[in-house]
């Protein structure tokens, strides 16, 4: 998971959009450079996975007309626009704006 500045990064499982517990990193990786939001999840066989991109109160749009997010899964780039003004909305109504991300895009649900 990221969280900074009003941002928060996950993953979800794709069928039901449930986030996946995250987990420190395991003991024998704990030499290993990681950085404070780097988390694991367990990986299971044949399951399906999305990102949950959220804004919240917090985010600082720095006057950008338009809010871009961009994820790559193994070779395929998604990218989605949205207006600042449609996000501010979302926000002002309930507290975030949430967009999930799967393998292709409108999969999961879409806001």
């Amino acid at each position: 998971m990221v969280k900074s500045q009003g941002v928060e990064v996950y993953l979800v499982r794709y069928e039901d959009n449930h986030r996946y517990p995250e987990y420190e990193c395991p003991s024998p990786y704990e030499e290993a450079q990681h950085t404070p939001n780097e988390v694991y999840v367990e990986a299971i066989t044949g399951e399906r996975y999305a990102i949950a991109f959220v804004l919240t109160r917090d985010f600082n749009f720095r006057g950008s007309p338009e809010v871009k997010l961009r994820c790559r899964f193994d070779d395929i780039w998604i990218r989605v626009i949205y207006s600042a003004d449609e996000v501010r909305k979302s926000i002002r109504s309930i507290g975030q704006f949430r967009y999930t991300m799967a393998d292709k895009p409108g999969l999961v649900d879409g806001k």
